[in-house]
C-alpha cells in the first residue's frame, strides 16, 4: 500500500480542529500530507539525539528498515542520501544486492564479511566491551593484520587508559579519520557479533588470525624455497624445514592454537 501521513502538530483530535477553526481547517491539513518515510524521519529526529553516535546508529537503522520497503529504487536512493545527510552514517550492503537485509531487533543489519575480517571485528568488538578481554588481546596476541583495525585496536587501548572504560561511540565522535569511522559502522552492523563478553568467541576470534598468520608464512616460505633452490640449495633445505615444521604444527593444532 502506498501509504501517506497527515502530520497533525496542533495537538487536537479532528473533532476538536473543527469545533474550534471549522471545516476548512481540518481540509487544508488534510492536503499537507507526507510520505510515510518523512513522517519517521521527523519522528526518530525528534527522539534522538544527533550529536550522540549511538543515537544516530540506531536512527539510521530504524528508518533504512522502512526505506528498503520502498519499491521505486529512484526513491531509495534519495531517501539513503537524505538520512546520510542527517546521521552522517552510511549503512552497509551486502555484497549480491543493494538491499540491506534487517532481521534483528532493532534491525541490526544482516551483511556477510570474509572469516579473518569477522574475527578481527570480534576481537574489537569484544575488547571494547570488556577490559577483560582487552588484557586477553594484549597477552595472547597483540595485533591485528589489517591497518585499520590495528589503528582502532591502539585507539581502544588509549580510550581505556584515559578513561577506565571504551566506548565505540566516544572512539567515532573524537576521530576525524573516515576509514576509523567507517570502521566502527561495520562493526556495529555485523549481526553476528557477541553483544556481551564471551572468552570462547574472543578464543577463537584470535586462534583465527594466529590461523592465518601461519598461513602467510607458509605461502611466503613456498616462494624462497622456490627461488632459493637453484642459487642456495642450502638455504633452501633449512627453508623446506621450516615449511615442514608449519604445516605439522597447522595440522596438529587444528584450530586449538589457544592450548
Amino acid at each position: 500500500m502506498n501509504v501517506l501521513v497527515v502530520d497533525n502538530d496542533t495537538k487536537l483530535d479532528p473533532d476538536e480542529i473543527i469545533s474550534q477553526y471549522g471545516k476548512n481547517a481540518l481540509r487544508d491539513l488534510e492536503a499537507k500530507q507526507i510520505s510515510f518515510i518523512d513522517y519517521a524521519i521527523k519522528y526518530y529526529r525528534n527522539r534522538y539525539n544527533l550529536n550522540n553516535y549511538e543515537d544516530r546508529k540506531a536512527l539510521t537503522m530504524k528508518v533504512s528498515a522502512l526505506i528498503d520497503k520502498l519499491d521505486d529504487e529512484y526513491d531509495r536512493d534519495n531517501y539513503e542520501n537524505e538520512l546520510f545527510e542527517i546521521t552522517k552514517i552510511r549503512k552497509r550492503e551486502t555484497a549480491n544486492t543493494k538491499k540491506t537485509e534487517y532481521n534483528k531487533k532493532m534491525a541490526d543489519v544482516n551483511y556477510s564479511v570474509d572469516g579473518l575480517t569477522k574475527a578481527e571485528y570480534t576481537i574489537l568488538n569484544q575488547m571494547a566491551i570488556s577490559r577483560k578481554a582487552f588484557d586477553i588481546y594484549q597477552n595472547r596476541l597483540g595485533f591485528l593484520l589489517d591497518e585499520n583495525n590495528l589503528k582502532l585496536a591502539m585507539l581502544i587501548i588509549d580510550d581505556y587508559r584515559k578513561n577506565g572504560k571504551c566506548s565505540l561511540g566516544r572512539i567515532y565522535d573524537q576521530t576525524d579519520d573516515e576509514n576509523i569511522r567507517n570502521l566502527i559502522n561495520d562493526i556495529g552492523l555485523l549481526e553476528t557479533i557477541p553483544e556481551e563478553f564471551d572468552e570462547e568467541s574472543l578464543m577463537g576470534a584470535i586462534d583465527r588470525v594466529k590461523h592465518e598468520v601461519t598461513l602467510k608464512k607458509i605461502a611466503d616460505l613456498k616462494d624462497k624455497i622456490s627461488v632459493s633452490m637453484t642459487v642456495d640449495p642450502a638455504k633452501a633445505q633449512e627453508y623446506l624445514r621450516e615449511y615442514e615444521k608449519l604445516i605439522k604444527d597447522l595440522g596438529g593444532n587444528n584450530g586449538k592454537e589457544r592450548n
